[in-house]
């Protein structure tokens, strides 16, 4: 049996050309990712949903500008598939956003109607009734 060839990723620092910053680039880019994960879990554990609102216009715009490097030729047809997902996960945030919006519109309509000029009323027994 063989052994596998060794594949390498990136070149090693002497063999770069001057002026290829490709591995201080990938090191930026892997902490951007990073942080951008962090702020979705925080946004999240806090219930901040403007966060996520903005994030919808943000993505389409990343999709456009993935689309139009690759169409352009300045990167790789590959980061088409980068546009995709990043508009796939605005579709998917925008289509969340709205069912939680419908889903708390219907919760505040009902209660709406559980208000009169009495106070809020229940039908949880005679303890959720207002006192007067």
């Amino acid at each position: 049996m063989g052994t596998l060839p060794r594949v390498r990723l990136l070149a090693d620092p002497g063999e770069r050309a001057a002026g290829d910053f490709t591995p201080a680039f990938m090191t930026a880019s892997s902490m951007a990712a990073l942080n951008m994960g962090v702020y979705y879990v925080l946004a999240a554990l806090a219930d901040w949903r403007a966060f996520f609102r903005w994030t919808v216009p943000f993505r389409l715009l990343t999709c456009t500008v993935f689309v139009a490097a690759a169409a352009g030729g300045r990167a790789p047809d590959v980061f088409v598939g980068v546009g995709a997902w990043e508009a796939a996960g605005a579709a998917a945030t925008a289509a969340a956003l709205l069912r939680e919006r419908r889903r708390g519109a219907g919760r505040l309509r009902s209660a709406d109607r559980s208000v009169s000029a009495d106070g809020p009323h229940t039908t949880d027994g005679p303890e959720s009734a207002p006192r007067r």
